[in-house]
């Protein structure tokens, strides 16, 4: 959200070793700040938070992408800060007046969470598996779908659900 990113180059050294230059902006910055304060504050400054507010975004009837092309550049600018006028906030919703999946007689809604990085209890999530209407597809890595977090998920779900 800051701008600031770290590079990385990669060329051929005078020994003819392939030599790796990694550049890193906050680094930089934090080497010329006066203190932590100061280095706190000018990121903040840079990530312009007055100025990401918004929290609906439509597809742009003009617009010469695809729908889902457009929303995967555009979700994945949300959900990385890369976006100049959202920042994370814990809801985004993104409306594409056309049909998604193929299917027009249906009114199609897909919600994104967090994930369950710490912990597999959580509201957002759980009130989607109470909703009759809703179908859950839990997503992960390959190494990662027997995960212990993932599995006492996906196990205590299936005790009281019975949709599954």
């Amino acid at each position: 959200m800051s701008g600031l990113i770290k590079s990385v180059k990669r060329t051929q050294g005078t020994d003819g070793r392939r030599v790796r230059i990694t550049k890193d902006p906050a680094v930089d910055l934090a080497e010329k700040s006066v203190d932590a304060d100061a280095f706190a504050l000018e990121i903040l400054a840079r990530m312009n938070l007055a100025n990401r507010t918004r929290r609906e975004l439509w597809y742009p009837d003009i617009s010469a992408k695809q729908p889902l092309r457009w929303l995967q550049e555009i979700f994945s600018q949300v959900n990385n800060g890369c976006h100049p006028e959202f920042s994370i906030p814990k809801r985004v919703e993104f409306i594409v007046l056309q049909a998604l999946l193929n299917e027009e007689a249906l009114s199609i809604r897909i919600v994104d969470t967090k994930g369950i990085d710490r912990t597999a209890v959580r509201k957002d999530i759980e009130d989607h598996f109470r909703d009759p209407n809703t179908a859950v597809a839990l997503c992960s890595s390959f190494n990662d779908a027997l995960h212990p977090r993932c599995s006492s998920f996906w196990n205590g779900r299936r005790k009281g659900d019975s949709r599954t």
